[in-house]
């Protein structure tokens, strides 16, 4: 089912039971080697001052403490190098979803990442190594996989921001391809580009979450309610800080930035703690130049 009213989506919701894995059994990068700030993205990414020049060298060693947090907390990673031309695939998951026996390939709306997605290594890695089918997306439409389509893995529930990111027909598809039993529909500010940058699910157990990102109130308000006293709702401080860019890589941690954290209120580093969750801050103060943070840098195989 794929609703935009919020009394059916949280009927079908409280229907749905945790059935399925709710964190990734191994993630994959790709390294800042060429690393930069879109000149595409900056058109249409309010979290990008296009002004700001940026270090390579620093974004690599960045990118490369996030796998080696990554790898201490016993999530097996798999790192592919950044190529020329292609500034913000050190964000792949917007890219590339594996998923059971399959890769999803997203359409993204910008150049430089319609070329990542051609990517050959990529492709041939979980095609051959991992016995993967290639489902790619039709250019058609415009699906920018778990950037617009926040997944609650183990419900098997999407939730969809819609923005210039994500066209209806992209929407469809990714019902179909990630095997959701629902998806909810709803518009985003005009500031906002990502799903992912206002709102988390944790491990199918809690909600981070931005009301104020959103059109409707009343959408906001109904996944609220779904998530009942598992609710973490941020501020546009926080979300401006990329707090709400985070991702539960178990089912007790918690990555994101160093400045997410330190945007987060004394409140709500306690709902965290309250909730079972600790916290893995990591500076990529960098990265975060181009408009993205730690969720964005770590793509999930599921």
């Amino acid at each position: 089912m794929i609703t935009n009213d919020v009394a059916e989506f949280e009927k079908k919701f409280r229907s749905l039971p945790v059935s399925r894995p709710c964190v990734p059994k191994a993630v994959f990068m790709v390294g800042a080697d060429a690393f930069g700030i879109s000149p595409y993205a900056a058109k249409d990414n309010s979290y990008i001052d296009p002004d700001q020049s940026t270090n390579i060298e620093l974004a690599s060693r960045q990118a490369r403490t996030v796998a080696q947090q990554m790898a201490q907390l016993g999530v097996p990673v798999i790192q592919f190098p950044g190529l020329k031309g292609m500034p913000d695939a050190v964000f792949p998951n917007n890219v590339f979803a594996p998923l059971g026996t399959r890769l999803l390939i997203g359409s993204m709306r910008h150049p430089d990442r319609k070329l990542e997605a051609q990517r050959q290594d990529i492709r041939d890695f979980f095609a051959h190594a991992c016995g993967m089918d290639i489902r790619e997306m039709s250019a058609d439409g415009t699906a920018e996989l778990t950037g617009v389509y926040v997944v609650d893995r183990g419900r098997g529930a999407g939730f969809c921001g819609m923005t210039d990111r994500v066209t209806d027909s992209g929407l469809h598809w990714m019902h179909e391809e990630f095997d959701s039993h629902l998806s909810f529909q709803f518009d985003l500010r005009p500031t906002e580009y990502h799903t992912n940058v206002i709102m988390s699910i944790l491990a199918s157990r809690a909600v981070v979450i931005n009301p104020a990102a959103f059109v409707d109130p009343g959408a906001a308000d109904a996944i609220m309610r779904c998530y009942a006293d598992r609710v973490i709702e941020l501020s546009d401080d926080e979300t401006t800080g990329f707090a709400g860019n985070c991702i539960a890589v178990t089912e007790r941690d918690v990555m994101m930035s160093l400045q997410g954290y330190e945007s987060l209120t004394d409140t709500n580093r306690r709902r965290f703690a309250e909730l079972d969750f600790a916290i893995h801050a990591i500076d990529v103060s960098e990265i975060e130049k181009a408009g993205g943070s730690v969720r964005c840098m770590i793509g999930e195989v599921y």
